[in-house]
């Protein structure tokens, strides 16, 4: 800041004569005088340096005379923010948010400073923040600089002709760098897969701005620019269904020299569906791009229904085709067969499905003259056609005959002979071995016949025959020994009413047979009085192998009825028979049925919370006694008496069973006196870990904080720890470690600022949550220490935005500025950053707080675009579990915004074409796709079209999550 000439401005010098005599507003009153334009914007210059006093009255005063020349207080603030004094900088950046006009000029000036190479964190921080204030209006400055980190945050939905100008900027300003450098493998480049874990800001852009509209502009412009990488990935990540413009640009890729994009884009195409079917017809006439094309059209599966034909007259193409064309993780060996172009023709027409039958004489000549020996590939197309596949049907019944599963067992104990390993063994051991394998392989000629002509007689026979079969695996006792019968029960699912009557003459015989007809008749009706009934009785007989098979049938297709769950607690909660050495894992496997329940647990909780007070009288408890008592805990509130049986387990000599119980007790905030204190020991326990970097130990720390906060009121005494959980140690050279101060006796001193880590993150929710009872010199340090850290763009979100949310809790009066603060850490903030404990103070702002509605509807949208752009499998270039947290993430974005805006339908839409996606990945995951179906329940979604997602769910559940969602679901529709 320039020093003033006193002799030369007769009103700076009145100015500070009137400071030395009346202090701070003589000054203002001298300098309100001014009536020169020029001279009281040179006068402005130096009126910050009275914005340091220690008179806050004086500083508002000082404030109000800057407001009147905005944009000549906002230069003068700017260089106030490069002085030495920490104190001194942070006063002039909270008058910058005061003062700056929002306006374009004002928006310039910030934005500019945003470039400065000499970093300084209090400029940057408070010149993002006056720029969040002024809102959209900085849109174009950010653009032109190509902040687009800061052009995500200043976006509203709203404001359309700001976001269409940002994203013809993107379009027509993306490089136009090119991918030729050769079609190579190198190990370096594959370290990480761009395309669904980067952060691009660019990218986040497109999914906020709308993914049609973004969409529409992609394309045209990789059209035009076919070797950009930036325009592919972007392509990439907004392929979806119906994205027909970025068909064009997509297709051309398959001409490029970069191998990895090139299968891709194939995989976008497919993606994109329908519309890119006849693009990709046309790509199979070019021999170069063929194989890419067919990769294509099998990944669309049935949408490339409409490429049959075509696809008919190459299936005499025996071109030979590379596997390194056609995936990334292929690899070429000599002892592999050649692949050929009508290979990849029949992988195309098997993912098409029934519409591909027309093909079917084609298929059956072509597979007879290249595999006369085996006759495995019939039952591929029977599964592929369904009903369609009646030409598929005799091979299905000559390989499952008696005659030819004998001779199959004959020729494979022949080959096993010779065998470097099974040459030594007996010839019973290598026909059991024989005999295992071609029963499962009988088992898939099964099912694919059931898929075909399910009521067919001769199909019946077999199956019953097979499910009679003695156990293939004698070396282990009773039915655990049995090849999956999971994989066999489905033949008689499909056509229940032809099966069900000889499954219930098998109940009257003994041993295996019987047991084996109640694990699939429990599959067929899980729910039907018949079937509690028998299970009831399995579960208190003494026939170990009985029970067993009831524990796997419930747990895989999940029974609802409460008097099923309730048997089946009872049963895990009586004590173990130290005589059965099956009884403790039987118990265990009653316990993984009723968590694999879900939420249909809620229905049995009066039954299960009867049972829970008749158990263990007055003595100790064991294991599964507790662990059942805990997942009545997390299902749903208990009463006292339970709660204390339960607290027996605080007093187990096993530190993981005393924390595990204190964790249960708290999801009914119970018994506050003897649990807190467990919670605490569990926290000191690990808190030693944290000196180097752990994910896992924070995750554990972070898991007793949340139980903490459950408590509100009732944990104010621990207020201290939590508060040293969620700061550090602020230094010139390192943020510090909580390790260095972690103890009992030590306490956050003043200077210090938020912490990182999901420890951190939930106890600052925990201390939110006891609200108004914290202490006031500890919300003066929490607001100290937020001061610090608030809003640097290379700071953790996540925790800026608890600090803020439990400021805003604590202090109680919903200051304006207090708000603000939530609603800038908001736009600071990725959809990774909300997690569950976060969405829930957001949803608890309510109907009142709307300001933070337009910043979640962003982050919903780039939610949703992040999820639909991973992949559910594992492998080097995706991740299941980022694929899973994602979708976890989009649902609390979802009932954020259900708690301020009830009834959003862009919400819906929203969650449904997610969910609409999800099922098209034929993931086999219960979540996210239970949690998408619970939401829009949640939701009161009355659509035809959730209905129809509802009924694709339930037809394909493969988890009793997913099965009680969509059932759920469709009976409120039905209800309506």
């Amino acid at each position: 800041m320039r020093r003033f000439d006193f002799g030369r401005n007769s009103i700076c010098r009145a100015a500070w004569i009137a400071v030395l005599l009346g202090g701070l507003p003589g000054a203002v009153l001298a300098l309100d005088s001014a009536d020169d334009a020029a001279t009281v914007g040179d006068a402005i210059e130096n009126l910050p340096e009275a914005l340091f006093a220690d008179d806050a009255e004086a500083r508002s005063v000082a404030i109000e005379r800057l407001k009147r020349k905005p944009h000549e207080a906002v230069a003068a603030l700017l260089k106030a923010l490069d002085g030495d004094d920490f104190d001194r900088r942070v006063k002039a950046g909270e008058a910058l948010l005061a003062v700056a006009p929002r306006d374009a000029k004002t928006a310039q000036m910030l934005v500019r400073e945003l470039e400065d190479t000499n970093y300084n964190v209090e400029r940057q921080t408070y010149c993002w923040r006056a720029l969040v204030r002024v809102g959209s209006i900085a849109l174009p400055a950010a653009t032109e600089k190509q902040d687009y980190g800061l052009c995500l945050a200043l976006l509203d939905p709203a404001d359309t002709a700001a976001s269409a100008a940002v994203l013809e900027v993107l379009a027509r300003d993306a490089p136009s760098d090119t991918d030729e450098i050769g079609d190579v493998r190198e190990e370096e480049e594959q370290e990480v897969d761009p395309l669904w874990l980067s952060r691009d800001p660019r990218i986040d852009l497109l999914y906020a701005i709308g993914a049609q509209q973004s969409a529409a502009a992609i394309g045209k412009a990789l059209d035009e620019k076919p070797r950009s990488n930036w325009l592919f990935d972007a392509a990439y990540r907004l392929s979806a269904r119906g994205a027909a413009s970025l068909v064009p640009g997509l297709v051309k890729q398959f001409g490029s020299t970069n191998f990895a994009r090139r299968i891709q884009a194939a995989e976008a195409l497919a993606r994109i569906g329908r519309t890119a079917v006849p693009a990709l017809v046309e790509a199979t006439k070019d021999a170069n791009r063929r194989p890419l094309a067919l990769s294509a059209l099998r990944q669309l599966g049935p949408e490339a229904a409409d490429a049959v034909e075509p696809l008919r007259r190459l299936l005499d193409c025996d071109d030979v085709v590379k596997r390194t064309d056609i995936s990334e993780f292929a690899i070429e060996r000599d002892d592999l067969p050649p692949l050929r172009v009508s290979d990849l023709v029949l992988d195309a027409l098997a993912a098409i499905g029934p519409a591909a039958a027309p093909a079917a004489k084609d298929i059956l000549r072509r597979e007879l003259a290249a595999k006369p020996a085996s006759m495995e590939f019939a039952a591929r197309w029977a599964r592929a056609f369904g009903p369609k596949g009646s030409e598929f049907v005799p091979l299905l019944a000559h390989d499952l005959s008696a005659e030819a599963t004998s001779e199959r067992i004959s020729a494979a104990c022949a080959k096993l002979a010779v065998d470097e390993y099974y040459r030594d063994q007996p010839p019973s051991e290598i026909r059991r071995r024989a005999s295992y394998e071609d029963y499962k392989y009988r088992q898939d000629l099964a099912l694919a016949w059931s898929r075909v002509t399910p009521n067919d007689e001769r199909l019946r026979e077999r199956y019953f025959a097979m499910l009679r079969e003695g156990n293939a695996l004698v070396d282990e006792p009773g039915c655990r020994a049995w090849p999956n019968l999971k994989d066999l029960a489905p033949v008689a699912l499909a056509a229940p009413e032809k099966y069900k009557p000889e499954l219930l003459q098998m109940l009257d015989e003994h041993g295996e047979s019987r047991r084996k007809a109640l694990y699939v008749l429990t599959l067929m009706e899980p729910d039907s009085p018949a079937t509690i009934t028998r299970a009831v009785a399995a579960l208190e007989s003494g026939d170990a192998d009985e029970r067993y098979m009831v524990f796997t049938a419930l747990a895989e297709c999940g029974g609802y009825s409460p008097e099923l769950i309730a048997a089946l607690a009872k049963f895990a909660a009586t004590p173990a028979d130290q005589r059965d050495p099956n009884s403790e894992s039987d118990k265990a496997f009653a316990l993984r049925a009723i968590r694999n329940h879900g939420r249909a647990i809620e229905a049995a909780l009066p039954q299960l919370r009867e049972l829970a007070a008749t158990i263990g009288g007055d003595g100790e408890l064991s294991s599964n006694q507790l662990e059942f008592l805990r997942v009545i805990a997390h299902a749903g509130p208990i009463d006292e008496r339970i709660a204390r049986k339960l607290a027996r387990g605080l007093k187990h000599e096993e530190e993981r069973e005393r924390h595990a119980t204190a964790l249960a007790l708290s999801m009914s905030a119970a018994l506050p006196k003897a649990t807190l204190p467990m919670l605490v020991d569990a926290i000191y326990a690990d808190a030693e870990y944290l000196e180097t970097p752990n994910s896992y130990v924070e995750q554990e720390i972070a898991k007793y904080a949340r139980a903490i906060g459950r408590y509100g009121n009732a944990a104010s005494g621990q207020q201290d720890l939590l508060l040293k959980l969620s700061l550090r140690q602020r230094t010139d050279q390192d943020l510090g470690s909580p390790v260095e101060w972690f103890d009992r006796e030590d306490a956050p001193r003043e200077g210090w600022c938020i912490a990182s880590g999901r420890h951190a993150v939930e106890s600052l929710v925990a201390l939110g949550r006891i609200g108004p009872h914290v202490r006031p010199e500890t919300l003066a340090t929490l607001r100290d220490a937020f001061r610090y850290t608030a809003f640097d763009r290379d700071f953790e979100a996540a925790s800026q935005l608890a600090a803020a949310i439990a400021i805003l809790r604590i202090d109680g009066r919903k200051t304006a500025e207090d708000v603000a603060a939530v609603i800038e850490a908001l736009r600071l903030a990725s959809p990774e950053d909300i997690s569950p404990s976060l969405a829930e103070e957001l949803a608890a702002l309510g109907t009142r707080q709307k300001e933070v509605l337009p910043r979640l509807r962003v982050l919903l949208s780039v939610a949703r675009g992040r999820f639909m752009s991973s992949r559910p499998d594992d492998s080097p270039f995706s991740s299941r579990d980022v694929y899973i947290e994602r979708g976890e993430r989009l649902v609390n974005l979802a009932q954020c915004i259900a708690a301020i805006a009830p009834g959003d339908e862009s919400t819906r839409a929203l969650l449904r074409d997610a969910l609409a996606w999800e099922l098209a990945q034929f993931a086999y995951e219960a979540e996210p796709r239970a949690s998408f179906l619970d939401m829009l329940v949640e939701l009161d979604d009355r659509s035809s079209e959730f209905h129809k997602l509802a009924g694709q769910a339930a037809a394909r559940a493969h988890w009793p999550a997913v099965r009680h969602a969509a059932n759920q679901a469709l009976r409120r529709a039905g209800e309506r």
